[in-house]
């Protein structure tokens, strides 16, 4: 978008298309890393400690 808007003018419908976009892609790609997160943390509890990785 930013791309775009430095070569012409972008009409707004297309700018907020692009925004809710973007926007909706950033979510999706937070929600899935915290949801990985949780997971693997979830499934870590039930190893013994041996088997845990230490931090």
């Amino acid at each position: 978008m930013l791309a775009a808007g430095a070569v012409g003018t972008l009409d707004p419908s297309v700018e907020l298309a692009a925004v809710i976009l973007g926007g909706s892609l950033a979510a999706g790609t937070n929600i899935t890393k915290a949801g990985t997160r949780v997971l693997i943390s979830h499934l870590l509890i039930g190893l013994p400690q041996s088997l845990r990785m230490s931090r």
